[in-house]
């Protein structure tokens, strides 16, 4: 019984803690003003009315001109339907790159998993033998080979 109070409580608790997380985003973003916001998406070669057009579909676009909570809101809702923007450096969606990621991640901790399972444990005393009997030879001749290779190509400075 006191496994699924805890469970609850921590659900309970994940509601307060999203939010806040989002906000600390949101207020990260928009720190330096409506200027520096905007400044990430202009390109700075652009001058002129093209410019003053951009700023104002992107003023439209990200309701910049509404008070700082409605902005939120805004912005809040975006994210919770998976839009997440547009990366400025690479011009492909955030949500692309957040997935990607989240594979990577995930497929990491299969394998460090799958070592995990499969590689025996070993005692201290064998811990010790290997590093001082097989590590540390390996790791001076590797040190040795690439001093060799770095003098034979000359490219050591």
């Amino acid at each position: 019984m006191k496994l699924w109070i805890y469970v609850v409580r921590r659900l309970i608790l994940l509601v307060p803690t999203i939010i806040g997380l989002t906000f600390l985003v949101f207020a990260l973003e928009h720190v330096g003003g409506t200027s520096l916001f905007l400044a990430q998406y202009i390109n700075p070669h652009l001058t002129g009315t093209a410019r003053q057009k951009l700023v104002e579909e992107l003023t439209a676009k990200f309701h910049l001109n509404d008070p700082v909570y409605i902005q939120y809101f805004y912005w809040l809702g975006a994210i919770f339907q998976g839009d997440m923007g547009t990366s400025t450096t690479i011009g492909q969606p955030v949500a692309t790159g957040f997935v990607w990621f989240m594979l990577k991640v995930v497929f990491v901790f299969f394998m460090f998993a799958m070592v995990k399972a499969f590689v025996p444990r070993y005692r201290y005393d064998q811990l010790m033998r290997l590093g001082w009997k097989v590590f540390l030879p390996l790791s001076l001749v590797m040190v040795v080979a690439v001093a060799a290779v770095l003098h034979f190509f000359e490219l050591a400075p």
